[in-house]
């Protein structure tokens, strides 16, 4: 995946790391919907945003987005 700048490439790779040795790294091949919005939002959007926004980005997606029997 590309990254703009190197700090977001580093970060990017402590993630996919991390992931990995929780087991929780996700092929992009078999990703979801679901996970890559969740994903998104957790850090590519909550980082950069104010708090509201980023519940408001939350609600959008829950709300229309994924399918009711999804959202949690």
């Amino acid at each position: 995946m590309y990254r703009q700048t190197q700090a977001e490439a580093v970060m990017a790779l402590q993630l996919a790391n991390q992931a990995k040795t929780q087991g929780t790294l996700t092929s992009t091949r078999n990703e979801t919907v679901e996970v890559f919005l969740q994903d998104w939002l957790r850090y590519r959007v909550q980082p950069r945003v104010r708090e509201r926004t980023y519940q408001n980005y939350c609600e959008t997606v829950s709300n229309h987005i994924l399918p009711p029997h999804l959202v949690r």
